[in-house]
């Protein structure tokens, strides 16, 4: 499923931007050289045989701090990616792991669907053996084979909704095939800590970003350049050329108001990034407070839906038996029938929301599949 996400181009253009700002910090001048060159004579002038020539370079230098700066702002740009990839990888957890569990209930509706047919045409082909001997009316046969159509209609309904659950898992993970006896076991964690998934992407998404101003502030503005050039010239009425060298340092200076905005750009990022750090941790720690009732709430359903299958079997029995001697009528038997088929489907329902409700847990507090 990893694979199939899209936010694979997205994680390899933040890996690019990495790479290229470790580049960066390993580079010896602050910034790109440039080569200049130039001439000068006075041949269409006065033609005194002036000629000057120079070829020089312009050198950027690492101011104060700059480039452990920019070394810095690469290791916590690289350290973001790879936190974002966990949390993919944590959101990806959950799309799969509501899939696997969206089918879990279509395949127990397809059983229990399976299994209620099965008892209607039992309880036809009973009909029809007594019609026959004449201990019963055609009248309770037709409503026998009613109630089996009905669940054929209901089986039908339910296979289709398992083959569609199946699909939705497939444009997901790519195949169709779904993991075997899935189960999760609750995780030991019972609160959000620093080190969830979605917090510690965010945690250094805001260092990536202080790193930014860090450097921004190193750098005031346009670096420092040393200059190194190559004169080669004569002057009036001398043949001979003359060679020298000049250096020359470059100290940008200014107001600082045309680095002010770019800073103020930068701090507002920082700020918008810790922001998004305070929501995201209030909204998993009310996610974890929903999937802890939510599990409390189905523990208990589960308890009462397994005394109410207890009941609904020992009901069908005793049904059953008043049937064949006579006590009840077929309409009696089909309502205790339908019963029984409900608490069985609930019954089993609730265990697969128990292991729903674990993975959702798991969910909350940050455990990766």
């Amino acid at each position: 499923a990893l694979q199939r996400s899209p936010d694979q181009v997205r994680l390899e253009a933040m890996n690019e931007r990495s790479r290229a700002l470790y580049k960066r910090a390993k580079n010896l001048l602050g910034s790109q050289p440039s080569l200049n060159a130039s001439g000068r004579t006075d041949q269409w002038q006065s033609n005194e045989g002036v000629r000057e020539y120079q070829l020089g370079v312009d050198l950027p230098l690492w101011r104060f701090g700059e480039r452990s700066a920019g070394r810095d702002l690469a290791e916590k740009s690289a350290e973001w990616v790879s936190a974002e990839w966990n949390d993919i990888r944590l959101q990806m957890s959950g799309t799969v792991r509501e899939l696997i569990w969206d089918y879990a209930l279509a395949e127990n509706a397809v059983e229990s669907a399976a299994s209620a047919l099965e008892m209607a045409q039992k309880t036809e082909s009973d009909m029809t053996r007594r019609v026959k001997l004449g201990e019963l009316s055609r009248r309770d046969l037709l409503l026998a084979q009613q109630q089996t159509l009905q669940r054929e209609e209901e089986l039908s309904a339910a296979l289709a909704e398992r083959e569609h659950t199946l699909m939705r898992y497939e444009v997901i993970a790519g195949s169709k095939r779904m993991p075997g006896k899935w189960r999760e076991k609750k995780s030991t964690i019972d609160e959000i800590t620093d080190g969830h998934p979605s917090l510690y992407t965010l945690s250094k998404d805001v260092d990536r970003a202080r790193s930014e101003v860090t450097l921004l502030r190193k750098q005031r503005g346009e670096p420092v350049t040393l200059g190194v050039t190559g004169y080669h010239s004569r002057g009036e009425s001398n043949p001979d050329y003359n060679d020298s060298v000049e250096l020359t340092v470059g100290i940008p200076f200014g107001p600082k108001s045309y680095r002010d905005v770019r800073l103020a750009e930068l701090q507002q990022t920082v700020a918008d990034a810790e922001a998004r750090l305070l929501t995201r941790r209030r909204l998993l720690i009310a996610d974890l407070r929903e999937a802890e009732h939510g599990l409390h709430r189905i523990e208990e359903a589960l308890v009462i839906a397994e005394k109410s299958r207890r009941l609904s079997e020992e009901q069908l029995r005793m049904a059953q038996t008043a049937f064949k001697v006579g006590e009840n009528n077929l309409f009696a038997l089909l309502l205790v029938q339908n019963k029984t088929v409900q608490a069985r489907r609930q019954y089993r329902e609730y265990r697969i929301k128990l292991q729903r409700a674990i993975a959702r847990y798991n969910q909350a507090v940050g455990v990766l599949l």
